[in-house]
């Protein structure tokens, strides 16, 4: 019949066609995982599904703006502002002169924090301006972004884009509300 040795080498030729096999099938399956996982971003209909779902909580609250990065938190509500830095690359954001947190304004940008935190993108600040019956007529939720600037604006029934310009400011219409802005990182 057979020699032990062809026996031994026959399994093992066998088990490695198995195992490249397995693994031939198995990587593009991984990989399709990980890029719906981790890699894909949102299509533009879906972040500004979610954040148009955030809306009426923040207009409820308040705020005309917001800002929390790791180095500097603005908030702005009820005719002040509040910071934890004084630097105008800061504070910029707000037209008012800032204040040091007080516990109350530090609970109402953790809020603020939280409803913008189901987000399917990072959103790390908003400046809005309303209309007279405290409905928002514009906001701009800026992403959190290393090397980008890119902003989705809610601007109920805006008529056309800004006009662009050329590598410098881009906008995109998403639909009769929204439209993204892509500005030049430097």
């Amino acid at each position: 019949m057979y020699s032990p040795l062809f026996q031994k080498s026959g399994i093992v030729i066998c088990m490695k066609k198995y195992w490249s096999f397995l693994l031939l099938v198995s990587l593009p399956a991984i990989g399709v995982f990980f890029y719906f996982a981790f890699l894909r971003s949102p299509s533009d209909e879906e972040v500004t599904k979610s954040l148009e779902k955030m809306i009426p909580g923040l207009e409820k609250n308040g705020v005309v703006v917001y800002r929390k990065q790791d180095w500097c938190q603005v908030i702005e509500y009820e005719g002040k502002a509040y910071s934890n830095n004084d630097v105008n690359t800061c504070t910029f954001v707000t037209k008012l002169r800032p204040e040091r947190f007080t516990f109350e304004a530090w609970a109402k940008l953790e809020e603020v924090a939280a409803t913008l935190s189901s987000s399917p993108v990072k959103i790390v600040s908003l400046v809005q301006t309303r209309k007279a019956k405290g409905r928002f007529s514009y906001v701009e939720f800026h992403l959190d972004c290393d090397l980008c600037r890119t902003r989705y604006v809610y601007s109920p029934e805006y008529k056309s884009t800004p006009a662009d310009i050329p590598e410098e400011l881009l906008h995109y219409r998403i639909n009769a509300n929204w439209y993204r802005v892509e500005e030049d990182w430097n």
